[in-house]
């Protein structure tokens, strides 16, 4: 099984550096040397066949006729005068290639050669060519080598063993660094998840009943506007229906509150279960509640029916049947009201007058409205009256027509809005 832990990971690659640079080391040094010698070498004898071929010119230059008899000179030209040029020949070629003349000794096959021609008058008459052995200079590269292999073996016991404790510690404290890194990376994520989490949490809070689910006031304007919107592109109708449960107080007041709340709860998933997914269902109050649909035909009152269906079945709650009924009152758009609120309050009308009648379902009248009005616009009166002081007692006499004699009085109240400006009975 291989051992896959940040010490065994960190001996190979210890293991896998020092022997890759042992043998750059072992390959570089000589190979290096070799290189840089011989170039160096290559120059010289490039700068000494040059130096050889302008002392021939010079000589052909004195003596055109009869310089290649001159061998003694030839001879003195092609000396080298450098002490270290080490292992050489210098030969003196005429233009079909034999030797004239030379210095030197017999070079081996392993040697560097550098020709140069000998030109007079723009023609080549003769050419000079330098030889050196390449001995001296394998010598000094196998030396090289030497040192390059011992330099090798050192350096890979140095990094095998020397700086391993200092490598493992710095490798022991990046790996930390990295899972405290990742640990810190982990808790964002989840911090950032749960963010979100609150964030989907809070939106529904804002927009639904924490008790049964549904859509609240808020979800409800916003759901009615764009209901609104699409049926007036496309020419349908929008229904809004409002809904209260005429007995639930009664419920609330003998068997509590808990199950109070567990009723409403069941009649919201009757209603979902009863209506289209398209509608809109909202719990308005307590024991409110408030559909909005979208009509293709003006069938409100089948609507009503399927609404209405929640209550055929008794309420099983804590083994008690409980039967409940509501009141509906429903309102129109465009019949009733162009907008949103007004078409809530012309519903919340109709179901008011629903439940005064006794009545399961009322669609909304403009009488309906025109009563609450007038007798909002009189409560206004009377008390905008009672903080003026405008009221006072007037008596009126009773008459009898047949003996024409006064047998009683009738006390009222009166208002008005100037001094001793009496406005008569309506």
């Amino acid at each position: 099984m291989v051992d896959l832990t940040p010490s065994s990971r960190l001996h190979r690659i210890t293991r896998a550096l020092s022997a890759t640079l042992a043998v750059v080391l072992v390959i570089a040094i000589p190979l290096g040397y070799f290189v840089t010698a011989y170039t160096y070498e290559s120059q010289n004898l490039h700068k000494e066949a040059h130096r050889l071929a302008d002392g021939v010119v010079g000589m052909i230059y004195r003596a055109p006729r009869t310089w290649w008899f001159q061998e003694h000179r030839l001879h003195e030209i092609l000396t080298p005068i450098q002490h270290d040029i080490g292992l050489s020949r210098h030969e003196l070629l005429d233009e079909t290639g034999a030797v004239i003349t030379f210095t030197g000794t017999d070079i081996p096959t392993l040697r560097v050669t550098v020709e140069h021609d000998v030109v007079d008058g723009g023609r080549t008459v003769a050419q000079i060519r330098v030889s050196k052995s390449l001995t001296p200079l394998l010598t000094r590269t196998a030396v090289s080598a030497v040192v390059g292999i011992i330099l090798a073996l050192s350096t890979l016991l140095l990094l095998r063993w020397i700086p391993f404790r200092f490598l493992e510690q710095a490798w022991s404290e990046l790996e930390g660094s990295r899972q405290l890194l990742a640990h810190e990376v982990s808790n964002k994520e989840a911090a950032l998840e749960n963010l979100e989490k609150l964030h989907d949490t809070m939106r529904h809070m804002a927009l639904h009943d924490p008790l049964t689910g549904l859509h609240n006031r808020t979800q409800l304007d916003a759901r009615l506007e764009q209901s609104l919107l699409d049926a007036t592109r496309r020419g349908w109708s929008v229904a809004v229906y409002m809904m209260d449960l005429t007995n639930f107080r009664e419920i609330v007041d003998t068997l509590g509150h808990n199950v109070g709340d567990r009723v409403i709860k069941e009649v919201a998933e009757r209603l979902e279960g009863l209506l289209r997914r398209s509608d809109s269902i909202a719990r308005i109050s307590g024991d409110q509640f408030a559909v909005v649909c979208t009509l293709t035909t003006p069938d409100v009152e089948y609507v009503a029916a399927r609404i209405l269906q929640a209550f055929d079945q008794p309420y099983d709650v804590e083994g008690y049947p409980l039967l409940l009924s509501a009141s509906i009152g429903v309102a129109c758009f465009p019949i009733h009201a162009q907008q949103g609120v007004d078409l809530l309050r012309c519903a919340d009308i109709a179901m008011q007058a629903a439940g005064a009648t006794k009545s399961n379902f009322e669609v909304y009248d403009e009488k309906l409205d025109r009563h609450s009005e007038s007798r909002l616009q009189l409560v206004s009166d009377l008390n905008g009256a009672i903080a003026r002081d405008e009221l006072f007692l007037v008596y009126q006499p009773q008459v009898d027509f047949e003996t024409l004699r006064v047998v009683g009085v009738e006390a009222s109240h009166r208002g008005s809005n100037k001094p001793r400006c009496v406005h008569p009975p309506r």
